[in-house]
C-alpha cells in the first residue's frame, strides 16, 4: 500500500517494470579475504561480522590467520589492496611483495593458504640444525 493513498500521486506514478519485479542477487560470489581463493558462493564461505563489516573466508583458518596479523606492520599494507587485486598477482611474485609491503620473513613461515613460495634460504634453517633436532634428512628433503 502506498504511503501516500490519501492522494493520488501513487497512482499516477510510472514506476519501471523491472524495479516493481526486482529482487536481491541469488549467486552473489566472493573472495576469501585473506587467500584470495574463489571466487565463490557467499552461502560456501564463512562470514565473519565486525561491527558494520562482513568479512569472508575460505574456512576458520584462513579467519584466524587474517585475525591475528591483520594488525601487524606490513599486513595492513598488503589487505588494503582488494581481493582481486591480490589475486592478480602472480604466485611467484607475492613474497618479494609482502617483504616490500613491510612484511616481517619470520611471520611469512606459518600463512596459510596465500600460496607464498617462500624461497629456501630464508624458510629451513641449515641442515646441521635440523640433525641436531633429531630431524632426518628424508624429513629435510619433504620439507623442502
Amino acid at each position: 500500500m502506498c504511503p501516500f493513498a490519501s492522494t493520488s500521486f501513487c497512482e499516477h506514478m510510472f514506476v519501471p517494470k523491472e524495479l516493481r519485479q526486482w529482487q536481491p542477487p541469488r549467486n552473489i560470489k566472493r573472495r576469501c579475504f585473506w587467500c584470495c581463493a574463489g571466487p565463490k558462493r557467499v552461502h560456501d564461505l564463512v562470514q565473519v561480522m565486525e561491527g558494520p563489516m562482513r568479512w569472508h573466508f575460505c574456512d576458520a583458518t584462513c579467519a584466524v590467520a587474517w585475525q591475528q596479523r591483520r594488525h601487524k606492520k606490513g599486513w595492513w599494507r598488503w589487505l588494503r589492496l582488494t581481493t582481486a587485486q591480490r589475486a592478480q598477482i602472480p604466485k611467484a611474485d607475492r613474497y618479494e611483495r609482502l617483504k616490500a609491503c613491510g612484511c616481517e620473513p619470520d611471520d611469512l613461515r606459518g600463512v596459510h593458504n596465500l600460496e607464498v613460495p617462500v624461497p629456501q634460504d630464508a624458510e629451513l634453517p641449515p641442515a646441521t640444525l635440523l640433525s641436531q633436532h633429531n630431524i632426518s634428512s628424508s624429513d629435510h628433503a619433504v620439507l623442502q
